[in-house]
């Protein structure tokens, strides 16, 4: 669902200016960013998202933490 929501939105609105940079956070961010990054020219990504949610995805840094409460990692 969210990867469907991203692609229609990205679908119906234009962006401002590419190549852009990229930013997503929470536990849907790197499906999301997914999406985005094979719709837009991107120069740079940057995923932050839960343990145990993170994808590889070509030419995105993504990084993981603690949700909801921050911990020790």
């Amino acid at each position: 669902l969210p990867e469907k929501l991203v692609n229609d939105w990205l679908a119906k609105n234009s962006v401002y200016a590419e190549p852009c940079y990229l930013l997503a956070i929470g536990k849907a961010a790197c499906a999301m960013a997914s999406v985005a990054i094979n719709r837009l020219t991107v120069e740079k990504a940057l995923v932050i998202t839960k343990h145990g949610h993170d994808l590889a995805i070509k030419g995105c840094q993504v990084l993981t933490a603690d949700h909801p409460v921050a911990g020790q990692q």
